[in-house]
């Protein structure tokens, strides 16, 4: 199995103190967020429905990881073992998306099983077409970001931070899916509190990549 050693904890409060509206960069993901937000009302979407967007955006994010790690440049391979030491060459960027795509793939066929079985009771209730537009509305923000950021994502980084940075945004995916399989008889309440978690960390995971670049660290996990 893939390692790399954890460093350097966060202190969310600091991360919080650098919140900044006029940041363009974190616009695309308030505003995308937003709308999935005024979506879920306006249209009075089903809980499933809008944890398959989020279950989609979690999908697209993997799919841009893809694509960031085969873009790497000089990037390094320190404290990052699969099956043994890796050397940062063109065969180690295709061999770690690889494991990285089936990996995260794998956990991601587990989630809609999850969403479609045991939180349907026997009634899929999924706006489809909402999915697809959320899906594409998220697709969208991560691109743009990874393109606005382009240089710092893929010009010396660590393979192995890249390749599990993403897992981070899927934490808030879990706690929604146990939390609404035990109370979806609430569903209102529900899809509040998911929505605003998910909101949170994915603001979270923006301060804390800008935060690190800060202090040239660029090697270091990115949200988009």
């Amino acid at each position: 199995m893939p390692s790399s050693r954890e460093k350097r904890p966060i202190d969310v409060g600091q991360v919080f103190k650098r919140l900044d509206l006029r940041d363009l960069s974190l616009l695309p993901l308030l505003v995308s967020n937003a709308l999935a937000i005024w979506w879920a009302a306006h249209e009075h979407l089903s809980l499933q429905t809008v944890m398959m967007i989020y279950w989609a955006q979690s999908v697209t994010i993997g799919m841009v990881n893809v694509l960031r790690i085969l873009a790497l440049r000089d990037y390094s391979t320190e404290d990052f073992r699969m099956g043994g030491p890796l050397s940062p060459s063109a065969g180690t960027k295709m061999k770690v998306a690889g494991f990285f795509a089936f990996h995260y793939g794998f956990f991601h066929v587990v989630y809609l099983a999850f969403i479609l079985g045991a939180m349907t009771r026997g009634r899929v209730d999924v706006d489809v077409p909402f999915v697809l537009y959320g899906a594409a509305l998220f697709a969208g923000t991560d691109l743009a970001a990874l393109a606005l950021h382009w240089n710092a994502e893929t010009r010396g980084r660590n393979i192995g931070k890249v390749m599990f940075a993403p897992y981070a945004r899927i934490v808030p995916m879990h706690l929604a899916i146990i939390f609404g399989g035990f109370v979806g008889y609430h569903p209102g309440l529900t899809l509040g509190i998911f929505q605003g978690l998910k909101t949170a960390a994915d603001v979270i995971a923006h301060l804390i990549v800008h935060r690190r670049r800060d202090h040239n660290r660029p090697d270091e996990a990115d949200p988009a």
